[in-house]
Order: structure tokens, then sequence, then C-alpha cells
């Protein structure tokens, strides 16, 4: 190679290798502000976690530490919650139950106002087979 071919290379080498710290640098930049969104997103949500101002009449004594009659009425409104709750999803799926039997389903395919698709073409999968059932050619 002459003289200059090399002076070429060493430039574009120069080039690629500060090309890659720019890159590599940007892309830092670039994760370093994304990591503090998260950490901002992180430490409101503790905050949110560690924040007792929002319900100051609610005990958050232990249930073994109060009278058994309050631990008693506490068990019984969690129950009769999760009573409540049982109830209305069981009333939710009777209503969607009930929608779904009044619709009409299609017999057919037709009848969902789509067209069958043509059958997929078989050339490709015989010369496939042409090869196979005739390894000398």
């Amino acid at each position: 190679m002459t003289w200059w071919m090399w002076i070429v290379l060493a430039v574009f080498c120069i080039g690629v290798v500060i090309a890659g710290c720019i890159h590599t640098i940007l892309r830092g930049l670039k994760a370093l502000g994304s990591l503090g969104e998260t950490a901002d997103t992180i430490g409101t949500a503790l905050d949110a976690l560690n924040d007792s101002s929002d319900d100051p009449q609610k005990s958050h004594t232990a249930s073994f530490a109060v009278p058994l009659s309050v631990a008693a009425s506490h068990y019984e409104d969690t129950r009769r919650d999760i009573e409540l709750r049982r109830v209305r999803r069981r009333q939710s799926h009777r209503m969607i139950w009930r929608s779904w039997a009044a619709s009409r389903i299609p017999e057919t395919l037709e009848d969902t106002g789509f067209a069958a698709t043509p059958e997929p073409s078989t050339h490709f999968s015989s010369m496939r087979n042409y090869h196979v059932a005739n390894p000398d050619q």
C-alpha cells in the first residue's frame, strides 16, 4: 500500500473511535435521564405508601392487641365486604351470560360477514417434496 492509504486508514480508524465515544456518551446521558425519572416515580410511590395521613381514624393496631369484640367486628365487616364483592361479580357474570344468550351466534362463516379465504397454493410444497423425494438431482 502507498503511504497516503495508511493515512486515510488511520484517519478513518480515529474517526470511528471518536464516533463510538460520542455515541456512548449520548446514550449514557439518556440512560441517566431515564434513571432519574424512574427514581422519582419510585420515590413518589414509596412516599405514598409511608404517608399515614390518608385515614387517621383507622387504627393500625394488630388484631391480637385489641379486645376480641373489636377484632370480631373487623372480621365481620371484612367478610361482609367480601360477600358483597362476590354477589356483584355473580350479578355481572349473570348479565354477561344473559346478553350472550340473547345474541345470535352465527351458524356458518358466511353469516359473520367474512368471506372464506382460498386454499393455499400447493406449488411450493410439491417442489419441496420433489427435492426430498429425488435426492439424486
